[in-house]
């Protein structure tokens, strides 16, 4: 998931190859800045979509 999200949201890197363990830490705050969607929205589509929810920090 970290890897096909990685082109349209900046993810924290796992390490020197990039893996990441069970979930992944996606940054969304260049999303509120440029278009006024916040996480709520974001965890919100995809619970329309059939996803798990997004943990918020």
């Amino acid at each position: 998931m970290a890897k096909l999200l990685k082109p349209y949201f900046p993810a924290l890197d796992g390490g020197k190859k990039g893996y990441v363990a069970h979930e992944c830490v996606i940054d969304l705050s260049q999303v509120k800045k440029t278009s006024g969607i916040i996480n709520e929205d974001v965890t919100k589509r995809w619970i329309d979509y059939g996803f798990h929810e997004l943990t918020m920090s």
